[in-house]
């Protein structure tokens, strides 16, 4: 499958709108709430999802492989857990559209009006 870009997305009643930069601290758990808003729940797909590969690339410019080493590290350290994670871009948007708080990624060609993009890769 190919993955067509992404799109970072929120609750619909959340209006905040990213950078490239916040997404990927809210990710890397270096950011736990959004700008100037309340706490940031950042939902994942499995690592062997294409979404999460192309993601994790151009998103955080990290492999899987990094990244699963980042978050061992993390764990290890008593530093951050790693963000929850769903089987598919449908949980993901169920999640997500059920909780201002929440944010994830999916296909831009999943995207539908049950959530809303904050941030979308260029």
């Amino acid at each position: 499958t190919s993955v067509a870009g992404i799109v970072a997305i929120t609750h619909p009643d959340n209006d905040i709108n990213l950078t490239k930069k916040e997404v990927q601290r809210i990710f890397l758990g270096k950011l736990k709430t959004f700008p100037g808003k309340g706490l940031v729940i950042p939902i994942d797909l499995p690592a062997d999802s294409d979404i999460r590969l192309v993601f994790s690339e151009k998103l955080l410019n990290k492999d899987m492989r990094q990244v699963s080493a980042y978050w061992s590290r993390l764990i290890f350290t008593g530093k951050g857990l790693p963000p929850k994670q769903v089987e598919s871009p449908e949980a993901v948007k169920k999640l997500v559209s059920r909780n201002p708080d929440a944010i994830g990624y999916i296909d831009i060609s999943d995207l539908d009006d049950t959530v809303r993009v904050c941030f979308e890769d260029k």
